[in-house]
C-alpha cells in the first residue's frame, strides 16, 4: 500500500483518500499512515468484510465530493493519476471512467463512436480490460458500492455511461504468492519502478 498511499499523495487533484481496511487491520494502517499531510487528508472505514469487494459498502450518498476514484488496493501501477483525472474531467458530463491495459482477457472494453466503452460479457478475446482504477460521477452511483463489479459497472456500460482510458504502462494485480515474486522481480530487474515502495510520504518520516 505504500506506492499507492504515496501516489494518491502526490496526486495534484486528490484532496482526500478514504481507505477501506478489515477492522481487525485499523489499528496498523492509522499508525503506518496516520491522518495524511497537510494538503491530503486520510480517513478510514473499517469493516468486518475481508474480501475487497464486499467492503465497499460506504454510502456513496455521504460523500462531499460529486466524484470520486476508486482503487483497488492490491494492484501494482506506474500510470500518471492527474491524467487519469484530466481525461475525467473531459467527459465527466456524460461518463464515467475506468483504467484499462491488457493484462487480463477479463471485462472486454469495446470501440464504440471513437471512444472505449465496457462490455462485461466476459469474451475471451484480445482486448482492453478493466484495470482497477475507476472515476466514478457520484449521481451515477444509486446508494452504496455494493457488488460493484457485478452490477455498478455493468450498469453503467449498458447505459452508455462509461469510457476508458487507455494505458499501456505497467499494471499487474496481486492476488497470489506467484503474482508477488512476479512484481518483486519486475522491480529488482528495473522493468518498472515504484515511488512509495520505500519512501512513502508520511509526516513523521519526513
Amino acid at each position: 500500500m505504500d506506492y499507492i498511499i504515496n501516489a494518491l499523495v502526490h496526486t495534484k487533484q486528490i484532496h482526500r483518500i478514504i481507505i477501506h481496511v478489515p477492522a481487525k487491520y485499523a489499528n496498523n494502517f492509522a499508525t503506518r499512515y496516520g491522518n495524511g499531510t497537510d494538503t491530503v487528508k486520510i480517513e478510514y472505514i473499517t469493516s468486518s468484510a475481508e474480501d475487497t469487494a464486499k467492503a465497499l459498502q460506504y454510502d456513496i450518498g455521504s460523500l462531499q465530493e460529486d466524484s470520486f476514484m476508486l482503487l483497488m488496493g492490491d494492484i501494482v501501477f506506474d500510470t500518471d493519476l492527474d491524467a487519469v483525472i484530466n481525461y475525467y474531467k473531459l467527459y465527466k458530463e456524460r461518463y464515467n471512467v475506468l483504467l484499462t491495459s491488457l493484462y487480463s482477457e477479463e471485462n472486454i472494453v469495446y470501440e464504440t463512436k471513437n471512444k472505449f466503452a465496457a462490455d462485461f460479457r466476459k469474451k475471451k478475446l484480445d482486448a482492453f480490460v478493466a484495470g482497477g482504477i475507476y472515476i466514478f460521477n457520484k449521481s451515477d452511483i444509486n446508494g452504496k458500492m455494493i457488488e460493484y463489479f457485478d452490477s455498478v459497472l455493468p450498469n453503467l456500460a449498458n447505459n452508455r455511461k462509461l469510457i476508458a482510458y487507455k494505458f499501456f504502462g505497467y499494471i499487474k494485480g496481486i492476488n497470489t504468492p506467484e503474482e508477488l515474486n512476479e512484481v518483486d522481480l519486475d522491480l529488482k530487474s528495473g522493468k518498472v519502478y515504484l515511488s512509495g515502495i520505500e519512501d512513502f510520504l508520511r509526516p513523521s518520516r519526513e
